[in-house]
């Protein structure tokens, strides 16, 4: 028994517990699935570990370089100065998981970052289960997306504890609530990753239904969104002051709404989160029923049968 302890200790501390390493591993377990031969495997490994050390690299290192505007901001005008940006965000919690001065957030002061990719894990598993019951829960995209997953897997292990301070010291519990999920003033420096990355779609997709003006006044529209919705969630929950939130559309207009509505509602609020997010690929299924499915596995046939008025 102490053996197989100090097996899972070791995986935890090395493993579990490093990004990097996690990351290269579930792309291991997808390989092999694949069967992939063993170079394939090995070489995914390592381009998934040595890819995320590189992006790590340089979020540090944009980190740093803005962090004493960030801080030059705060003493020189009194004001609470956050970049919104993924790797800003994870940074802030991180930062304030860390935290152990008298002004930390007691909610999520002295937690593990592991606990974030056991979140990160669990929810993965969570995303294959439901796309393998698709012709149930007519989900159709698994996100594989690695750096991406453990950013957004940061700020959902933050906002949870946000809304329910008292799953600190239940950490199964919090982390199942989460899988299921997965007041100053504040000046936001807008980061190129969310705005970019969100509203370029939207402008493809606004310039085909509506054209120029359309593409030129949706984005913009949907930056302020961002922008403000990000200020408004960053500073009440009190990632702000640890200088950066995630960012992305839907980081900073839906889970704002979630989050209040768990917030004041408590369980009750989660239970309407739960069933809002179940519904979803429910409703696009029934506007779809025949093209559902077909529009991730063969566009080009999907797009032939919309053109002849197959819905």
């Amino acid at each position: 028994m102490d053996i197989l302890m100090g097996i899972w200790t070791w995986i935890a501390n090395n493993i579990l517990t490093q990004p990097a390493y996690f990351i290269g591993v579930i792309v291991v377990l997808g390989y092999a699935l694949l069967k992939k031969p063993w170079y394939d495997i090995l070489a995914g490994f390592i381009k998934a570990v040595i890819g995320y050390q590189i992006l790590a690299v340089g979020s540090s290192g944009l980190t740093n370089a803005f962090r004493p505007i960030l801080v030059g901001l705060q003493e020189r005008f009194n004001m609470s100065a956050m970049v919104i940006d993924p790797y800003f965000g994870q940074n802030a919690v991180q930062a304030a998981m860390e935290d152990t001065s008298a002004s930390a957030l007691s909610f999520i002061s002295g937690k593990s970052f592991s606990l974030v990719m056991f979140l990160l894990l669990f929810a993965f598993i969570l995303n294959i289960v439901l796309v393998a019951l698709k012709k149930f829960t007519k989900c159709r995209a698994l996100f594989t997306t690695g750096h991406v997953q453990v950013q957004q897997a940061s700020t959902a292990f933050f906002l949870i504890l946000f809304c329910f301070p008292a799953l600190k010291e239940q950490d199964w519990a919090t982390l199942a609530i989460m899988t299921i999920l997965l007041g100053s003033p504040v000046v936001v420096m807008a980061g190129f990753v969310p705005l970019f990355f969100d509203n370029a779609t939207i402008g493809v997709y606004a310039n085909h239904k509506g054209g120029l003006r359309a593409c030129m006044l949706l984005p913009f529209l949907s930056g302020l969104l961002q922008v403000f919705g990000s200020a408004i969630i960053a500073g009440w929950v009190g990632m702000a002051a640890y200088g950066g939130y995630l960012g992305m559309w839907d980081w900073a207009v839906v889970w704002p709404i979630m989050t209040g509505v768990m917030k004041f509602l408590s369980y009750a609020g989660l239970a309407i989160v739960i069933v809002a997010l179940i519904a979803i690929p429910q409703i696009q299924y029934l506007r779809h029923k025949q093209t559902c499915f077909m529009e991730v596995e063969d566009w080009e046939k999907c797009k032939e049968m919309r053109a002849n008025g197959i819905k």
